[in-house]
């Protein structure tokens, strides 16, 4: 007798509270909408394992402190297998964040039917005919779309990762092919890029240099006269990175190295700029020289990659070697660091990439 008192005793407020009883429940608040972001840094840590990131933390902050990619508000693991194989190399695992399409090892932003095919002897592709279809990349989207694009890397800017997002080819050692994908105008290029990526700077000149300048091409074309005759500014040394403007030079390309630039911990400040230095170098794009914004299309797609972290364990002679690793990556928070001071800002998202294997 006593439950069924309590039920009706409770059906009646319920009642009354219905018809006009005061409701406690506090307001929602109002909903802030979140401005859409309108730039994209895509930070890429080549090699980049939970290891080498937990021995960079210890080193440089300590096992409670925070690098610059801890303080990201979105943290996630993706898994890294390619097409063919459990263990992916670099170029079907950038081609997959670049165009979110699984490849074969060894192919560069192609279609999932694509065979890689070793290149000819002059680094040229031999990839045969009915063998895949390119396929878009995020910088292709990016200047499609009217953006300006930039692509920083401490490899050969013709090395698999950097070659992702402007290249298609059915192998990443073709690297004469990849270089010709990037200069306007000329013999295989990539006419997606429309008038060119804005910003490249790296190392790797030798696919951009006849071999008796002490290159590798060997059908006779300077592809540094080409860039500069398609009205880029080019930097070969320090020198010439210094002396650009880069709110007055239009499109530049740095190649600062004949292959590879140097480990963060081996690098000469005086002959090649940090990771961090390129990433900045990149950033007075984004406003008039006056302090004020530039429109949108003056910079949007930048994709910063730190590029020589893989092959410091594979190739550790002594202790001091075994910890460049993880000071390549110290060196890729400074960049992040240089990143977060342009782009702190509402309209802007940053991406890090972590995935294994052949560099």
């Amino acid at each position: 007798m006593r439950f069924h008192t309590l039920t009706l005793s409770l059906l009646a407020a319920a009642t009354l509270a219905a018809c006009g009883g005061k409701d406690s429940t506090p307001p929602e608040p109002p909903v802030v909408a979140k401005p859409t972001p309108t730039n994209v840094i895509f930070f890429l840590g080549d090699g980049m394992g939970i290891a080498t990131t937990t021995a960079a933390r210890i080193y440089s902050v300590g096992e409670d402190g925070e690098l610059t990619m801890d303080t990201l508000p979105e943290t996630g693991f993706v898994k890294t297998f390619s097409n063919d194989a459990q263990v992916t190399d670099s170029a079907p695992s950038m081609s997959a964040y670049m165009t979110g399409v699984k490849m074969n090892n060894e192919v560069i932003s192609m279609s999932t039917d694509t065979v890689a095919k070793s290149p000819n002897a002059d680094f040229t592709s031999n990839c045969g005919t009915a063998n895949g279809t390119p396929v878009t990349t995020l910088l292709e989207l990016a200047k499609a779309a009217g953006r300006g694009t930039g692509v920083v890397t401490t490899t050969r800017v013709t090395h698999a990762t950097p070659a992702a997002t402007y290249a298609h080819v059915c192998h990443r050692d073709a690297e004469a092919d990849i270089a010709a994908a990037m200069v306007p105008a000329g013999k295989g290029y990539n006419t997606k890029l429309a008038d060119g990526i804005d910003v490249v700077l790296g190392g790797g000149k030798q696919f951009f240099l006849t071999t008796d300048a002490g290159g590798k091409r060997a059908d006779k074309r300077d592809l540094t006269a080409e860039l500069k005759t398609a009205g880029y500014t080019v930097a070969t040394d320090r020198a010439g990175f210094d002396a650009i403007d880069a709110t007055k030079a239009g499109k530049f390309v740095g190649l600062f190295t004949s292959s590879h630039m140097s480990y963060d911990l081996d690098r000469d400040p005086a002959k090649e700029p940090s990771l961090a230095e390129m990433t900045q170098g990149t950033q007075p794009r984004g406003d008039d020289g006056q302090g004020d914004p530039a429109p949108e299309a003056e910079r949007e797609g930048l994709l910063p990659d730190g590029g020589r972290r893989p092959y410091r364990p594979c190739a550790a002679r002594d202790h001091r070697e075994e910890g460049a690793a993880g000071h390549d990556r110290l060196r890729q928070r400074d960049q992040g660091r240089a990143g977060r001071d342009e782009e702190d800002r509402p309209d802007a998202e940053e991406h890090a990439g972590r995935r294994h294997r052949r560099p």
